[in-house]
């Protein structure tokens, strides 16, 4: 099923074994479904998980990527959210901040939301309908599996971050063929 702008491509639901970090709610306006957060970058961390130098490097990597291609990589990083599951959230978001340029749907969303007390980890990978095609399901679950994971059980968000994006930009610069 295709949306206009922005569609999900793959979600992973997944379990991580990993301790708690501050706790904030990603409050959901149900009634126009716009989602309360404002991008402040192509990083977003609301969990407070990265440092400063991290957040630095991803943001440094992620803007060049966009200036020297126009396809766009955005992170944001949760402890948790309502109203939707994290497919519907990474689409909305990606959608909300305009990640990708609008007549060429070539943006990428990565949402990793943080394991609390009260719940589970989750990471979604919504790519835009542009670039579907380079970036097919099994590329993005891949990625999650082979990529993310293994540093995120470790708790090392910014090694998995890092090593998706890793993943993604050379698929998305032609620069190396995805697993279809």
């Amino acid at each position: 099923m295709k949306v206009k702008s922005f569609i999900i491509v793959l979600a992973g639901f997944l379990a991580f074994n990993f301790g708690c970090f501050n706790r904030q709610k990603v409050i959901v306006n149900q009634d126009d479904a716009e989602i309360q957060l404002t991008a402040e970058g192509f990083v977003n961390d609301y969990a407070d998980i990265l440092s400063a130098e991290q957040r630095d490097a991803l943001e440094q990597r992620l803007r060049d990527l966009d200036d020297s291609t126009g396809n766009q990589i955005a992170v944001a990083i949760v402890n948790e959210f309502e109203g939707d599951n994290i497919l519907d959230f990474a689409t909305r978001l990606g959608k909300q901040w305009g990640v990708g340029q609008k007549d060429k749907n070539n943006g990428v969303m990565i949402v990793v939301k943080v394991k609390t007390d009260d719940s589970n980890g989750q990471v979604a990978i919504a790519i835009g309908t542009g670039i579907e095609d380079i970036i097919p399901n099994a590329t993005c679950q891949n990625i999650i599996d082979r990529e993310m994971v293994p540093h995120f059980k470790e708790n090392d968000y910014y090694s998995g971050i890092n090593a998706a994006i890793d993943a993604i930009i050379p698929i998305v610069t032609g620069n190396l063929s995805s697993c279809k």
